[in-house]
């Protein structure tokens, strides 16, 4: 997982897909990236899409998966998609159709450490150099934010993590779950999807196939569905990969090499549990 912008369909014209497919367009993913920090951060390659990083999830790329809109920064394009719901850029700023100035304000739930910051900044600065008037606040009042989420109001946007928790399947928790109001309603969103053909899907009851599939063939689907799904709606755009650094005491541990059956085993094997019931244990201090 990593870090997302997440939107508040609260905001009418936030609720509307061709303007969030517009700033996904517009955001420029591998700067934000930069910004936070290599190889800490790096960027989201495909927008709700599903990572090759180990060899287990090669099984969920079908061929729908590998054709997602990867959302590569395109102007041209973002400007397009504003224009095709009604507002208009004059002098460099983006309008809406009564007139007044598109703005955007973002809500930072977490203490801004300076790598938060770097992105944030390059975040807003990306979003003005285009004409949207953004500005960002934090508020780790956990009391205050939760009141905001309940109503989706005091912000367009919230900078959250993405990913999840689940070993053995891709992880769709946080984007519809958890922060899809289960508990916390961040997107104020029903989780239903249209998608262009017509047909509509409900994530929220699709992740349940994802976690506790009848068969592995309904588990690759459901993962498939819900990654078109998502890729193309769009509630939040992934941004950037958050790695963590392992650091090892080599005179107490000789560490495996990257590409070591360890590695894979300790994500994946036996629902992420192989080592424990081997008997291994782990700690921190």
């Amino acid at each position: 997982g990593g870090s997302a912008l997440y939107f508040t369909f609260k905001n009418p014209w936030l609720s509307m897909v061709p303007v969030r497919q517009a700033i996904a367009y517009l955001l420029k993913r591998p700067s934000i990236g930069y910004a936070g920090g290599s190889p800490t951060f790096t960027p989201v390659k495909v927008p709700n899409g599903i990572p090759s990083c180990f060899s287990y999830l090669t099984q969920f790329i079908t061929p729908a998966v590998s054709n997602l809109n990867p959302y590569c920064t395109n102007l041209s394009k973002a400007r397009q998609l504003l224009e095709s719901v009604g507002l208009t850029c004059k002098g460099g700023k983006w309008y809406l159709p009564n007139g007044s100035q598109f703005t955007l304000t973002i809500l930072e739930p977490f203490s801004l450490c300076p790598c938060i910051e770097n992105m944030m900044n390059t975040i807003k600065n990306e979003l003005c150099s285009f004409g949207i008037s953004t500005s960002y606040y934090v508020c780790t009042n956990v009391k205050v934010d939760h009141e905001h989420y309940a109503t989706g109001t005091g912000y367009d946007l919230v900078f959250q993590a993405w990913g999840g928790y689940c070993i053995g399947t891709v992880d769709w928790y946080l984007e519809t779950q958890y922060l899809n109001g289960i508990p916390l309603n961040v997107t104020q969103w029903d989780g239903i999807v249209t998608l262009p053909n017509g047909t509509t899907v409900n994530v929220v009851k699709l992740y349940t196939e994802t976690v506790s599939p009848n068969s592995t063939s309904q588990l690759i689907a459901a993962n498939d569905e819900m990654a078109y799904a998502l890729n193309y709606y769009l509630p939040a755009i992934p941004l950037v990969f958050h790695a963590e650094d392992i650091i090892v005491n080599t005179k107490d541990l000789k560490v495996p090499p990257a590409n070591s059956w360890f590695w894979q085993e300790f994500f994946y094997g036996i629902g992420g549990t192989a080592l424990y019931q081997l008997g291994f244990t782990d700690g921190y201090i």
